[in-house]
């Protein structure tokens, strides 16, 4: 639950959240108290005893000067390196266990860069999607790293200017279907046709050209509105804007909130508003979780 369904639920009941919530914490804020002055206690005792251990150890060369006649400089010298590599020591063996840990989430992530891709985003072919109806026949698809079908058999039509809602639960494909579409990946079985052509015939660029998404969050980049709406189409002008605002109904929305334009709410409707109709998408799909 994310912070904007918790305040779609009404003052009164986001009071109430948090005061359980508030409730909740009492316990865990109890122990990480107690944990907090153990922990405190063995710290103060690593620390005190070092420096124990380095006062023992001058008093030791100071009895070697005294009574022995060593050189002191010597000495010092001497006491001083030891010191010195064994804090040095001590501290690279201490980051033993992090570059460990730090070797294997860079073989993770230099395993995804470097594994090849199936689909080549730059893709040449066919650039021309005259109605835009969608034929998924007989659609069979799995994850790689999964062993079920997320999929079973699906046979589904959209028709151009017609708009679609695919409902149910999580894991049931809803995204999925999303992802075909714009070939973050081909299905297992079956065909997906756009105009009677199958999807891995169009470029890819055109292809993800012609379609928007609308995530359920967008992303905000700290910058003005204005800014963050010219990522759909950076050359678009003042004039641009403006005509895509009365397209997106968002105008005078605009002009009666303009106090609220730093509302992080309200920058995420006009942007979404904004951006999709910047980029004059020939399909939209938007992803809906709640």
């Amino acid at each position: 639950m994310n912070y904007r369904t918790v305040v779609s639920l009404g003052e009164k009941n986001v009071d109430y959240l948090l005061m359980k919530y508030g409730d909740l914490l009492v316990i865990p804020h109890r122990t990480g108290i107690k944990r907090a002055h153990v922990s405190g206690l063995f710290f103060g005792y690593s620390q005190s005893i070092r420096f124990i251990f380095i006062a023992f150890v001058f008093y030791i060369a100071g009895i070697f000067v005294k009574y022995y006649g060593a050189d002191k400089e010597r000495l010092f010298t001497g006491v001083y390196v030891i010191f010195v590599g064994a804090i040095g020591s001590g501290v690279s063996i201490s980051q033993l266990p992090s570059m460990s840990k730090a070797k294997a989430a860079a073989r993770q992530v230099f395993g995804i860069i470097e594994e090849p891709t199936r689909i080549d985003p730059k893709q040449p072919g066919q650039t021309n999607i005259p109605d835009g109806k969608i034929e998924l026949k007989s659609l069979l698809f799995r994850y790689p790293s999964r062993n079920t079908n997320v999929l079973n058999s699906l046979n589904l039509t959209i028709h151009p200017n017609q708009s679609v809602a695919i409902v149910g639960h999580s894991g049931s494909g809803k995204s999925t279907i999303a992802s075909l579409l714009l070939r973050f990946y081909d299905p297992t079985l079956g065909q997906l046709l756009v105009d009677e052509v199958p999807l891995k015939d169009y470029s890819m660029p055109y292809l993800r050209e012609k379609i928007s998404v609308v995530m359920q969050e967008p992303l905000l980049f700290n910058e003005s509105i204005k800014n963050n709406i010219l990522f759909g189409n950076a050359t678009a002008n003042d004039q641009r804007i403006r005509e895509v605002a009365v397209m997106a109904n968002a105008l005078g929305f605009i002009q009666q909130n303009d106090q609220d334009l730093s509302s992080k709410s309200v920058q995420k409707n006009l942007i979404t508003a904004f951006a999709n109709a910047l980029n004059k998408p020939d399909t939209t799909v938007s992803q809906f979780k709640q």
